[in-house]
């Protein structure tokens, strides 16, 4: 398993996460097309794309988080403690205010960089 860094910033960690969340999709009814489409998202070249999929993954899968934190310094717990909520504002475009997915995800990446 990965810090919160290790998965949202180095390569390896992306790309493995990305997958093996999507992996554990595949036992939901998701319509073929979506389900094919996170698959190629997972494995592709964008790193947009992967850690837009290992932040709704820390959010939605239970326990994922809590493993992840015990790898991850206590200034990245802290941050992503807010994520849940920082998600839900940027998906319903809380207080009017529109987010981009792409900066969403590099401003999130760029936090647990930053913290490490």
């Amino acid at each position: 398993m990965y810090s919160f860094r290790d998965a949202l910033c180095t390569d390896a960690g992306r790309s493995h996460l990305a997958r093996k969340i999507v992996d554990s999709l595949e036992v939901l009814d998701l319509e073929p097309q979506c389900y094919q489409r996170l698959v190629h998202f997972s494995r592709g070249d964008n790193p947009v794309a992967k850690n837009y999929i290992i932040l709704f993954g820390i959010v939605r899968l239970v326990g994922l988080w809590e493993t992840m934190a015990e790898l991850s310094n206590e200034r990245s717990i802290r941050e992503m403690k807010t994520l849940y909520e920082s998600l839900g504002n940027h998906l319903i475009g809380a207080n009017k205010q529109v987010t981009d997915v792409h900066d969403f995800v590099v401003d999130w990446t760029a936090r647990m960089d930053w913290l490490g």
